[in-house]
């Protein structure tokens, strides 16, 4: 299972859940949380840093983490994405860019 944006909130949360129950996980975020790290251990769990609105950090992060799925031999179950901010507006009134593409770039 890869998981963004997962040293803290839900998707510290997630990380732990989805641990507790046996899954291995790539830790994807721009932070490093030593703490969970450690809680983890590196058997089942890695994590890599990554910038998403860094293509070149983005490509490292899913290269790095399909390595470490070679290394395992166990399959990626599925991706979760924990990271989120909202922007209010309404779709019928036309959809503008600019606040879509700062929402999907950040990364904290």
């Amino acid at each position: 299972m890869t998981i963004r944006s997962s040293a803290s909130g839900l998707g510290r949360a997630t990380v732990q859940e989805l641990f507790s129950k046996g899954a291995y996980l790539a830790v994807l975020d721009v932070c490093e949380d030593e703490i969970l790290t450690e809680e983890l251990g590196r058997d089942r769990a890695r994590f890599f840093q990554v910038d998403v609105s860094d293509t070149d950090s983005l490509a490292a992060a899913v290269k790095s983490t399909l390595a470490w799925v070679q290394e395992t031999s166990k399959p990626i179950g599925g991706v979760v994405c924990c990271a989120g901010v909202g922007l209010p507006g309404k779709v019928s009134r036309g959809f503008c860019y600019a606040p879509f593409q700062r929402l999907i770039s950040l990364d904290y």
